[in-house]
């Protein structure tokens, strides 16, 4: 019996030195349990989603434009974007007005994410057709100010002095959100970017 319980010490002990070498690598553990999961499932190193009602126009000649609060008028936003380490990105995006008009509602593939603090530019294409925006979350639970959006800019409206397709794709989300004139508030909704 005494044999027994000295050799299970010493097997384990034994376990334990297999993995260990000179060469060891120093191991960093990430911020937190979910950024742990995330990263041993290769998941995305950034992120946005959120959904809401917009309170959005259309100006012809200038796109979706920001403007206050108004029942008639509100368009429901939903969407999703993962960026990962390799560069890539996932996600896709609705815009749907109501009351809904047949042949007048968005769902792309979302083709770039750009995070940058609590801001997140997302640019997706809907039927060989280009479009952004900048989300702004300002935090959760109920002291938190509304998440805000910026107005939605589309490649086939840019005019001076609104960004080109290349310009969109290069700026900043801060350059965003002045290129298209500010935000607007996320009604009923919520967003997260990280």
């Amino acid at each position: 019996m005494k044999t027994l319980s000295l050799l299970i010490p010493l097997v384990t002990i034994g376990f334990g030195l297999v993995g260990c070498n000179d060469n060891a690598e120093q191991l960093v553990a990430p911020d937190s349990q979910a950024e742990a999961i995330s990263l041993a499932k290769g998941g995305p190193i950034h992120y946005a989603n959120g959904n809401g009602h917009v309170a959005l126009e259309f100006v012809p000649g200038v796109g979706f434009v920001p403007v206050d609060k108004s029942w008639d008028i509100l368009r429901v936003f939903t969407f999703n974007a993962s960026l990962y380490e390799d560069g890539s990105v996932k996600g896709r995006v609705m815009n749907i007005p109501a009351p809904v008009i047949p042949g007048n509602h968005l769902n792309g593939e979302v083709t770039q994410l750009v995070v940058d603090g609590n801001k997140a530019k997302v640019m997706f294409v809907d039927e060989g057709v280009h479009y952004g925006f900048v989300v702004i979350d300002n935090g959760e639970g109920e002291n938190a100010q509304m998440d805000r959006i910026t107005g939605l800019w589309g490649e086939p409206l840019p005019m001076p002095p609104f960004p080109t397709k290349e310009e969109m794709y290069s700026f900043t989300p801060d350059q965003v959100i002045s290129a298209l004139g500010g935000t607007t508030p996320l009604y009923q909704g919520n967003a997260q970017v990280k």
